[in-house]
């Protein structure tokens, strides 16, 4: 796949997926702050998000990491989300899977930048011939579930009660996967 991507998004403005650089990393960092403060979408706490200097690091490491990607989609030239794709952690026992994480800024929800990452993400994988990627969601977060099903993701499985999210209680964490070959 040839970098960046545009989509169209659902009300005709341009999206943009690209692979991060160090200059996003202020972006990052407020983005998921931002996501995290809403406390019902990604696992990460405000108070589990290292300083601004350990997120450029973590930028460094998908950057010259094997087999690992952070992408980021723009809408209006402005980071709304990423998808970090990171390998299986064992080395050659593992090589042929990647685990997807993704975010999305509240105002760029609905038209379209989650799928388009997801897209993006999946091509990658694909270039890299992986065979599997995994993506964990919140139970409760069911426009995640929607678009991992819209891509062919199946449940692999459930772990009940897992989370505790506030304003909601106790949710499960669902395990999609979908294979590749």
């Amino acid at each position: 796949m040839d970098w960046p991507v545009a989509y169209q998004a659902k009300d005709g403005r341009s999206i943009v997926v690209r692979h991060a650089a160090y200059g996003d990393a202020p972006a990052l960092h407020r983005g998921v702050l931002e996501v995290a403060d809403e406390g019902i979408h990604i696992g990460l706490e405000r108070q589990g998000i290292r300083d601004l200097p350990a997120v450029i690091e973590r930028v460094r490491a998908y950057l010259t990491t094997p087999r690992a990607a952070q992408l980021v989609g723009e809408l209006e030239g402005r980071v709304v989300g990423s998808i970090a794709i990171d390998p299986g952690p064992y080395g050659d026992k593992d090589r042929h899977w990647c685990r997807v994480e993704m975010w999305v800024l509240p105002a760029a929800r609905g038209v379209g930048v989650g799928q388009a990452l997801m897209e993006a993400a999946l091509s990658w994988a694909r270039d890299e011939d992986l065979k599997k990627v995994v993506f964990q969601v919140f139970g409760s977060n069911h426009a995640a579930i929607a678009l991992a099903l819209k891509f062919g993701f199946v449940t692999e499985g459930r772990q009940r009660n897992l989370f505790v999210l506030p304003g909601i209680g106790y949710v499960d964490n669902v395990l999609m996967a979908l294979a590749l070959e």
